[in-house]
């Protein structure tokens, strides 16, 4: 993937959105930022419905507060 090319040594929080199911969407994304040695220090990912939730919300900016102190 070209468009990863730089980011090696790096750390990443990764989402998707969906309007149903992820499929293989997350375990992609990962592989082939792992494959470019990021270490991916966190993943979630968010359907229609959670669109409105904010403790689904809050997660993730749990998770990208905590990989900025990491």
């Amino acid at each position: 993937m070209a468009a990863l090319k730089g980011c090696e040594g790096k750390k990443a929080v990764i989402y998707v959105t969906c309007n149903g199911q992820f499929g293989e969407a997350l375990p992609l994304l990962k592989k082939a930022l792992e494959a470019r040695r990021v270490q991916v220090l966190a993943e979630i990912g968010f359907a229609k419905k959670d669109v409105g939730d904010m403790n689904r919300k809050n997660e993730l900016i749990g998770h990208i507060v905590s990989a900025y102190n990491a």
